[in-house]
């Protein structure tokens, strides 16, 4: 096997690595909030990892901003949602992040005509995205009927309870209705 092929399954694992520390340190903040800030470092490792051998690999781009986001660093999370709205428009859950990171940056400045211009175009995106699931989501989440709510790694997944989602913005519930995107 040549180096190119092991450095790309490398960076895959290095990646993969990166999304469960950074899943793990979701949970410790609800569970063990002192463990949380140990698995945000190794996620961000793992990506910074990734992306010093593959400047260009959405999917450390989009882990690394969900690391900026969970930190509260809003701003530096947007400039990585902005880049990936750029590189890869059809990568429905890096938008949606990007979508929450603005919301952050909203949340944290106060309403800003320029951010919620942006956040518009964002959810307007997202809504073409979720029209086509099988092509913009992951296996898991390719069932999009009724009552589909436009959330965070639940975005695309049909809920028999609404209340299971975990954060509804309110931008999002303005602009999807539930159960109306098609």
């Amino acid at each position: 096997m040549d180096s190119t092929v092991q450095d790309d399954g490398r960076t895959r694992l290095l990646s993969v690595l990166g999304f469960v520390e950074k899943t793990q340190a979701q949970i410790d903040e609800l569970t063990e909030p002192d463990r949380a800030a140990s698995a945000l470092s190794k996620a961000a490792e793992y990506f910074a990892h990734v992306l010093a051998a593959e400047p260009d690999n959405i999917s450390a781009l989009n882990g690394m901003a969900n690391v900026y986001a969970i930190r509260k660093d809003y701003d530096r999370a947007c400039k990585l949602g902005e880049t990936l709205f750029t590189m890869a428009p059809e990568y429905g859950a890096a938008i949606f992040d990007y979508a929450l990171a603005l919301e952050g940056l909203m949340e944290e400045r106060g309403e800003d005509t320029q951010l919620l211009e942006k956040l518009d175009k964002v959810y307007r995106h997202l809504q073409t995205l979720i029209r086509r699931p099988e092509q913009n989501f992951s296996a898991g989440t390719r069932k999009l009927r009724g009552n589909a709510c436009p959330c965070t790694r639940v975005a695309a997944v049909e809920l028999k309870d609404q209340q299971a989602c975990s954060r509804k913005s309110s931008y999002a519930k303005e602009f999807f209705k539930m159960g109306e995107v098609y």
